[in-house]
């Protein structure tokens, strides 16, 4: 039924991360997810249309399902982007303004590592072993998507 396949289109448009919370006066690892749910129609015209219901006004069109999230993905970060600008102007001259989670990809810190020279020692099943030729420091790194920039 038309149901069924518009069900079966509802896609993720985003990513999961970690994020520090505070849970019984200690901070503890919670999932924090940076994800955004895209509900994919057929147009009546031919194509795709998409919403994103965690974000108002968020819509995307294209002919193929791939088109119509990539479209709905722009959409998004542009209305994400307009409200940060929004509330920044409004900001005070002495308001503190900091990243509550830096997060990196996994791919962008190995990358960095082999920029700086250092190499892949070896993979295990939690992490893998680091080396800085330079130095000798041998370092963990955790086998994650994202890496907390506190580790790079």
């Amino acid at each position: 039924t038309e149901r069924d396949h518009r069900e079966a289109i509802i896609s993720d448009l985003g990513h999961a991360s970690n994020a520090a919370h505070p849970m019984a006066g200690e901070l503890k690892e919670q999932n924090m997810k940076a994800e955004f749910t895209a509900i994919i129609e057929p147009a009546p015209e031919g194509g795709y249309w998409a919403i994103c219901p965690e974000v108002p006004g968020a819509n995307g069109q294209g002919e193929t399902i791939e088109e119509t999230k990539s479209s709905l993905r722009q959409a998004i970060v542009l209305i994400l982007e307009d409200r940060k600008a929004d509330i920044l102007r409004g900001l005070p001259d002495d308001a503190i303004q900091e990243k509550v989670v830096d997060w990196m990809k996994r791919r962008d810190l190995e990358r960095k590592l082999r920029i700086a020279g250092c190499y892949l020692k070896r993979e295990d099943a939690s992490h893998s072993l680091w080396i800085n030729p330079k130095t000798g420091v041998i370092e963990a790194v955790p086998r994650h998507v994202e890496i907390k920039d506190s580790l790079a």
